[in-house]
């Protein structure tokens, strides 16, 4: 939304729009591919035939399940511009040979894409050894861009001598929100006023909500599902 201000921006998604749809400024084209599960071949040359017609200057793709079509798909169309955004580690493999053979593929599919892109981003610096390490891309073609808010939308509450917490986040093991609800727990019995707000959903909040009852802090802890009105 912040960039619409400067560019020409469209967004699109090879699934389906989803709910956040809804939030983009108007002036936002948008672009849906209806993707099927599974693989589909012929996505990066549907792909490319968009890029071409819309006249694509730069490509921004984001998380590897989208990478390999993404970056064929602005080869076919010689978009001039590639970058692409990383969110979090790898995806998880099977531990057998299979696995491990796919894994091995994928990655060297990746290091080569990875060289037709002015730019591989990670929203944290922690992402970074995995990108290095694990897949054998080099340091200096990656950079740490951290995720950005509207910062106008802002407003400073009065203060009520209560403090309050808030994560907001894809309810998933990899989020960890249950060390977090540890750590609160440890931290409300010294400070009775601290109160933790976890807006999101997911796989896990069946397991955080038996969680936090079994940490006994119900009374200081919530989680409230997804919102947008964050």
């Amino acid at each position: 939304n912040e960039l619409v201000k400067s560019h020409d921006v469209g967004v699109c998604c090879l699934k389906t729009l989803g709910p956040l749809a809804a939030e983009l400024d108007p002036r936002i084209r948008t672009f849906c591919l209806n993707k099927t599960e599974g693989n589909d071949y012929r996505l990066p040359l549907r792909l490319a035939r968009l890029l071409r017609s819309e006249r694509i200057d730069v490509i921004n793709t984001h998380n590897w399940a989208v990478f390999l079509e993404g970056a064929l798909a602005a080869i076919f169309a010689r978009v001039p511009v590639r970058v692409h955004t990383v969110h979090g580690p790898y995806t998880d493999y099977p531990a057998t040979w299979k696995g491990r053979l796919k894994r091995r593929l994928r990655h060297f599919l990746e290091r080569w894409m990875a060289r037709g892109f002015n730019r591989m981003v990670t929203v944290s610096n922690s992402i970074q050894p995995c990108l290095i390490g694990e897949i054998g891309i080099a340091p200096a073609h990656i950079t740490t861009i951290h995720n950005g808010i509207a910062s106008g939308t802002i407003a400073r509450q009065p203060h009520s001598g209560q403090v309050t917490l808030i994560t907001v986040g894809r309810l998933a093991t990899i989020k960890n929100h249950s060390l977090l609800l540890r750590a609160f727990a440890s931290l409300a019995r010294q400070y009775p006023h601290c109160r933790l707000v976890i807006v999101g959903d997911g796989p896990q909040r069946q397991p955080l909500e038996q969680l936090i009852r079994e940490l006994g802090i119900g009374a200081t802890a919530s989680i409230l599902g997804f919102r947008s009105d964050i």
